[in-house]
């Protein structure tokens, strides 16, 4: 298109100046020659055509020289094609790509290089002694990594929570004393009380709640005895609702079947005595 575009420029200049040549001819001539008469309709004619020539060629002028001059031979690069075809999102693309790239390269030098700070701040020994030190043949050696694993506490015994049993516990422990008592062991009696006061004290400072009062873990029994009963009688009430609410229910529905059956007789017999049957 360009090459075609720059031709009719050339052409239309040498249409101007051949039309120039022919203004100078005619001026030349003399008026009255019968010959050289230019018709009137041609002269209409050729004075708008020759204002569009020049008008044309001014423009053409003032255009830039790559829309003139195109080769087709000039091959466009690769990004070129793609800025044409409207397909710049592939570049942006691509260079996020390569930016994305760069980054990791860029964040694993510096991994590498903060590990090898990390070994250079360790105290090295000096030149001087390095050498005067002769380098013996060290046999290879093993290295493995220590890993702090946490100190597992001991397992905690599972403490009596049945109040039942803490108080057959402690029924037991009064009655050895008691017979300790009477067989004439004071002595032995008193260690064992000291003993089971400082074990309670202690319990109670680590913040362990000690029940080893009798009053107290019977009114605990009475009141969990209470409890169940009290449940056991909702629960009773609760089965006895929903089987009262059972039979209800089917007594309803065996009644509807009997009155559907009692209705389809009915339309039946209906239907007969219409049609003039006999009814039994």
């Amino acid at each position: 298109m360009g090459k075609k575009k720059f031709n009719s420029t050339l052409a239309s200049t040498e249409v101007v100046a051949q039309s120039e040549n022919t203004e100078d001819v005619i001026t030349k001539s003399p008026k009255k020659s019968s010959k050289r008469k230019i018709n009137v309709r041609a002269r209409k004619l050729y004075e708008p055509f020759m204002t569009f020539l020049k008008s044309y060629q001014a423009f053409a002028e003032t255009l830039p020289r790559r829309f003139l001059e195109f080769d087709d031979s000039k091959k466009l690069d690769y990004q070129e094609r793609l800025k044409k075809k409207g397909l710049k999102s592939r570049l942006t693309k691509k260079q996020r790509l390569e930016e994305r790239a760069k980054l990791k390269k860029e964040k694993q030098k510096l991994k590498k290089k903060s590990s090898k700070s990390g070994n250079l701040n360790k105290p090295k020994p000096v030149e001087d002694d390095v050498k005067t030190q002769p380098k013996a043949a060290e046999p290879p050696t093993m290295i493995f990594s220590k890993l702090e694993v946490p100190q597992e506490e001991g397992f905690k015994k599972k403490v009596n929570k049945d109040p039942k049993r803490m108080l057959q516990k402690i029924e037991k422990s009064q009655k050895k004393l008691k017979e300790l008592e009477a067989k004439g062991k004071t002595d032995t009696v008193m260690r064992i009380k000291e003993k089971m006061a400082w074990d309670s004290a202690i319990k109670k400072a680590e913040g362990v709640k000690v029940k080893d009062d009798v009053e107290l873990l019977k009114k605990t029994i009475r009141k969990k005895t209470e409890l169940k009963k009290h449940s056991k009688k909702k629960w009773d009430k609760r089965l006895e609702a929903t089987e009262h609410r059972k039979k209800d229910s089917q007594a309803k529905r065996n009644e509807n079947i009997s009155k559907k059956l009692k209705e389809k007789k009915q339309k039946k017999i209906k239907k007969s005595i219409k049609k003039g049957r006999v009814v039994l």
